[in-house]
């Protein structure tokens, strides 16, 4: 996670391409031929290069067109910054976080899961559910605004009011 927050200057984003890392690295794991820990390690690292390289191509082309519309979000700042990587070490509260899960609705849940866990890119969800790619994508933010808004996850990450 905290490459991925180096990176990207975004809890949420980093959350989401460091979930995305070990759920794709579990999917292929009948892939991985290494014998060691290290190895393991390493091809954890590979994947999530390559999440981050399809994150850069994505993040241009979005990027562009919300400078288009005057709608660019400012970049973190370094303490916002110093508080995401303080996140990333977090290795408590995972019961927490999957109960918090469990309060999102049937389809929010589906989304997180098909997405994240599946893989799934929108068009493809949207596809399968019959509905739009915005509308995946909607589905998708609302359940991870709700899940970090949530007040376990908020204690867990330190951002309690």
């Amino acid at each position: 996670m905290r490459y991925f927050a180096y990176h990207t200057r975004d809890a949420e984003l980093s959350l989401d391409l460091s979930a995305e890392t070990f759920a794709r690295a579990f999917a292929k794991r009948e892939k991985f031929r290494g014998t060691s820990a290290e190895e393991a390690v390493g091809w954890l690292w590979v994947i999530a290069g390559n999440l981050k390289s399809d994150y850069n191509r994505q993040e241009a082309t979005r990027s562009a067109t919300l400078r288009r519309f005057g709608l660019m979000r400012p970049p973190a700042t370094q303490g916002e910054l110093e508080r995401i990587i303080e996140q990333a070490t977090l290795d408590e509260g995972r019961e927490e976080l999957w109960d918090a899960f469990a309060e999102l609705s049937d389809k929010q849940q589906e989304m997180i899961r098909m997405h994240v866990l599946e893989e799934r890119s929108y068009r493809e969800i949207a596809q399968l559910l019959e509905i739009s790619e915005d509308t995946a994508r909607q589905r998708l933010s609302e359940g991870l605004r709700r899940l970090a808004g949530n007040a376990a996850v908020r204690r867990l990450s330190g951002d309690e009011a």
